[in-house]
């Protein structure tokens, strides 16, 4: 190719030296004419050596082309084929992304795309194979020829008999066939109802190696023979690895059949995991662990939404007398709105794992962690508050379920199924209006007051982590609330606190204990959190055990210290583990203030 460019440059001669048969040409010296290729290359060499123009001979490797079915050497060969003008298609293709008309997405594509066109060579669109679309041009006895949608309608163009005409024996390249996919299956040249209903269609998804193949070819064709565009958008979708970043293939034997990880893990949970990564980097390094992850999290909808259909099956039936919404009612309702919003506008911009991402988080955090909690105690009983929170239960699944529908189509629509709800509703969730956002829903106040419940919560569970607290022990605490707005949201809530820490007496004061002796706590986000540790573990036993710890960490701030103490160390190691070594001198530090702070809160000495 480089050869036949440089002689383009030059204005060369262009001399055909090997027959189609593999034997050389009449254009070559007569000595060599008609001798097979390889018996030609032979002979030359010989008689190179017999006129002294050979200096020496010596072996290497070269990259010799062959067919993949036959294995047959092939070589370079000048010969007439049919070309399409690309600069006149190739205008109108990068205006219609220049001003985003298509969008090609991530937006690197774009640039691209933009480079490749604005450099594009016109197409050799012919091919010599006996499979395809054969060239529309037919010849006549004397060489005319013209382009033609019929025989017959080249037989009127040339003025001769459709007897007299052969059509050409080339076949159309694979791309341009593939080019005219868009309109060509909908009936064109006819106008069908298909082309006027699908064409264009919104959404292309592709792979990047074939952005210029067939993406480009599609768009020009598209502008050229219907005068519109193909598709608006085109999504250039990951690429899943193996789980060194190499490309799967079966010559490498590197390869995962997705067969083999449906029959383990279930088909939702693999196409979670794939579009939990999806994101615009390009690459997937694909890993097991997190197809069983996403099992994990199938696994827990379906314990979950097994608990909600329990729990509201005894008020399906009761329309009536459905109370005031509670405050985690709210709170619930505004949370899953914030998240369909944000799905939904990822979705549309094509970053899938973010949309994951915000499910995952609303579903597990959110509706399993707290709202289920929250709400347990108020189910108990067949109360208006009871009945209002089946209601919400019921609607916040229902709107997860489809919301979650593309993502996981099997699980949702069997669980959606069996979700017994009042009303009528279509056969299949694949029917149902997929979740929009409403503004009406979004309670920044619940948001707010439910965030200090949940922060009062995480804070005691925290002080009772780090004091040793068994966790099914309960303890006496106390709260010193930030705010007058705090301290009436906390005590309305102050049930659910206790129940969620598991507290066995919780009361409220403006400032902390007296004596912080066997007292556990300190400053929150919230005001302060203070637990009696006291009354849930041995203050003795834990005291020694603080007490070890400690003295451990004596021991290896010593060593840390005669490391950096040490002048040679400091200025001969590494930079690297130098600088490790301060950070982790620190870090002990910081490990060594803690437990000590906690031995003086626990009556220790100081």
């Amino acid at each position: 190719l480089d050869d036949f460019e440089c002689g383009l440059r030059h204005n060369l001669p262009q001399i055909v030296v090997i027959e189609p048969d593999g034997t050389m040409s009449p254009s070559v010296p007569p000595s060599f004419a008609g001798l097979d290729r390889f018996e030609a290359r032979r002979k030359v060499v010989e008689e190179m050596e017999r006129l002294g123009l050979v200096d020496k001979i010596e072996d290497y490797v070269v990259k010799t082309p062959t067919c993949d079915r036959c294995g047959t050497v092939l070589e370079p060969l000048l010969s007439e084929q049919w070309f399409a003008k690309m600069a006149p298609l190739a205008a109108p293709a990068i205006e219609v992304v220049e001003t985003g008309q298509v969008r090609i997405i991530p937006d690197r594509y774009s640039r691209i795309y933009l480079d490749w066109m604005g450099n594009i060579r016109d197409w050799c669109v012919s091919r010599q194979l006996w499979w395809g679309h054969r060239i529309p041009v037919w010849w006549t006895e004397d060489g005319r020829h013209t382009a033609a949608r019929s025989t017959e309608e080249a037989a009127e163009k040339l003025g001769v008999p459709v007897e007299a005409l052969r059509q050409d024996e080339d076949v159309l390249d694979t791309w341009f066939s593939s080019a005219l996919w868009p309109h060509a299956t909908l009936g064109w040249p006819a106008d069908t109802s298909d082309l006027r209903f699908w064409y264009p269609t919104n959404v292309l998804s592709t792979a990047q190696e074939i952005l210029f193949l067939w993406v480009a070819r599609m768009i020009m064709t598209g502008l050229d023979f219907i005068g519109e565009i193909p598709f608006r958008d085109v999504y250039v979708h990951a690429t899943v690895l193996d789980a060194n970043g190499e490309r799967m293939s079966k010559s490498k034997g590197n390869g995962i059949d997705p067969l083999d990880l449906i029959e383990k893990y279930g088909a939702d949970a693999l196409r979670f995991s794939l579009l939990q990564q999806a994101g615009k980097n390009q690459d997937i390094r694909f890993s097991e662990e997190r197809v069983r992850l996403a099992g994990a999290f199938c696994n827990k909808l379906w314990n979950a939404s097994r608990f909600v259909m329990m729990s509201i099956a005894p008020f399906v039936e009761s329309g009536e007398g459905v109370g005031p919404r509670s405050r985690e009612d709210r709170w619930i309702t505004s949370r899953l709105d914030r998240t369909v919003e944000t799905v939904n506008q990822r979705l549309a911009e094509f970053d899938f794992d973010d949309a994951m991402r915000a499910i995952y988080s609303f579903f597990w955090d959110d509706f399993c962690d707290w709202y289920l909690e929250l709400v347990k105690p108020r189910l108990r009983g067949e109360t208006p508050d009871a009945l209002a929170a089946a209601k919400c239960l019921a609607d916040t699944l229902d709107t997860l379920l489809r919301l979650l529908h593309p993502m996981m189509p099997f699980i949702t629509e069997e669980i959606w199924s069996a979700l017994p709800t009042p009303g009528s509703r279509g056969a299949f969730l694949l029917d149902e209006c997929y979740p929009q956002p409403e503004a009406a829903l979004r309670n920044d106040e619940a948001e707010t007051q439910v965030g200090w419940m949940m922060e009062t919560v995480r804070a005691l569970r925290n002080v009772r982590a780090e004091s040793g607290v068994a966790a099914a022990a309960k303890v006496r605490a106390m709260l010193v609330p930030g705010t007058r707005s705090q301290a009436v949201v906390l005590s309305e809530s102050s049930e659910a606190i206790s129940t969620l820490a598991r507290l066995s007496e919780l009361t409220f004061a403006d400032a902390p204990p007296a004596d912080t002796a066997g007292w556990a706590g300190g400053a929150s986000s919230i005001g302060q959190v203070w637990v009696d540790v006291g009354s849930g573990i041995d203050l003795g036993k834990e005291r020694e055990r603080i007490s070890r710890e400690l003295a451990a960490v004596e021991k290896e701030i010593e060593k840390s210290a005669a490391k950096l103490d040490n002048p040679q160390f400091v200025e001969r190691a590494p930079e690297a583990l130098v600088a490790k070594e301060r950070e982790n001198r620190a870090s002990l530090d910081a490990k060594r203030a803690t437990l000590a702070e906690r031995l003086i809160g626990l009556g220790g000495v100081e």
